[in-house]
C-alpha cells in the first residue's frame, strides 16, 4: 500500500475510491459520467530536463504533508518507508522515472 492509499483508508474513503466515482456521481444525480484513466509521465520518462524537474518538484512538496498526515492519523504505514522518503523519492525519480495513473471522471447536472 502506498502512502496515499494508506491516508485514504484511515480517511474512510478507502484507497480503491476511484472504482466508486462513476456510482457517486450517479447518486449525485449527474449525467454523461464519464471515466478515463491517464497515465502520467514524471522525472527521467520525461524527455527534456526542465519538464523533468518540474514535474519531481510539483511532486516532492507534497511529500512533507503526506507524511505528517500519515503520522498524524495513525495510518498504516511503517516508519521505514517514511523515513528520508524525500531525498529516496527524488533519486528514483531522477534514476528511474515514474508513471502515475490518474483518473479524470466528469458528469453533467441535468437542465
Amino acid at each position: 500500500m502506498t502512502v496515499v492509499g494508506a491516508l485514504f483508508d484511515k480517511g474512510g474513503v478507502g484507497a480503491d475510491f476511484t472504482a466508486k466515482l462513476v456510482e457517486s456521481f450517479k447518486k449525485a444525480g449527474l449525467e454523461n459520467i464519464t471515466f478515463q484513466h491517464v497515465n502520467l509521465p514524471a522525472g527521467r520518462h520525461l524527455e527534456n530536463e526542465t519538464d523533468t524537474k518540474f514535474s519531481m518538484n510539483s511532486l516532492t512538496v507534497t511529500i512533507p504533508t503526506f507524511a505528517g498526515a500519515a503520522k498524524a492519523m495513525g495510518a498504516e504505514v511503517p516508519s521505514s518507508v517514511l523515513e528520508n522518503l524525500e531525498e529516496r523519492f527524488e533519486k528514483e525519480m531522477m534514476e528511474r522515472g515514474a508513471t502515475f495513473m490518474s483518473v479524470v471522471v466528469c458528469g453533467q447536472k441535468p437542465l
